[in-house]
């Protein structure tokens, strides 16, 4: 068994979907980016982990240009032992670029925030 395990991967995908984001007075339609790239980095130490992503959702301007539209970091870390995880992340998303759009003297990003999550998870596999 070894002390320190280390992996990582890389994703490449195209998502799907839409939302609705309410700023009054206005309610403005939002189309998610059609492609996106994740890299995920993890290191193991006995019960312990740590992990980090990075995701670039990408919006066409033609078919052989792309743009970098959103960046999500995620860091995490927590305990596992056997069947049950106990951890936390710290998931924050931020616009490349804003909307260039004037509302009210101020310049309104397309989607910016943080959450912090923390989660017990029990996993049962089959063998």
């Amino acid at each position: 068994m070894s002390w320190l395990i280390l992996s990582a991967f890389l994703q490449f995908g195209i998502a799907q979907g839409s939302a609705l984001m309410y700023q009054p007075p206005d309610l403005v339609y939002a189309q998610f980016p059609p492609i996106y790239e994740q890299l995920n980095v993890r290191a193991e130490a006995g019960l312990l982990f740590f992990e980090a992503d990075l995701r670039a959702d990408f919006q066409p301007m033609s078919w052989d240009n792309w743009f970098p539209e959103q960046m999500t970091y995620i860091l995490g870390a927590g305990l596992k032992i056997g069947p049950l995880t106990v951890g936390a992340k710290r998931i924050c998303y931020h616009p490349v670029a804003p909307y260039m759009e004037h509302y009210g003297y101020q310049l309104l990003p397309y989607s910016e925030g943080a959450i912090n999550d923390f989660y017990v998870r029990l996993e049962f596999k089959s063998k």
